[in-house]
């Protein structure tokens, strides 16, 4: 008996482990998402208006690309 309850706790402890990790990771990714929306709900056009035109698609690449590559320039330059 005292053999199976701590079979049972180690498993609870796991499962604990287990859990707190899938919620750090789970909170990590609200966090990213909500940095993410953080700029775009401060532009001052709306992103749903502009994406579906294909005009809009081509802009928003365009600055995306010049955005990634201005933050891949300041990594090397510090």
């Amino acid at each position: 008996m005292t053999a199976e309850v701590e079979q049972l706790r180690a498993r609870v402890e796991e499962l604990e482990r287990e859990l707190a990790e899938r919620s750090a990771k789970a909170e990590a990714a609200v966090a990213a998402a909500q940095q993410r929306s953080y700029w775009a709900d401060r532009l001052p056009f709306d992103l749903n208006a502009v994406m579906p035109t294909r005009a809009g698609r081509v802009v928003y690449l365009v600055l995306l690309g010049t955005v990634r590559a201005l933050q891949a320039l300041k990594r090397r330059l510090l």
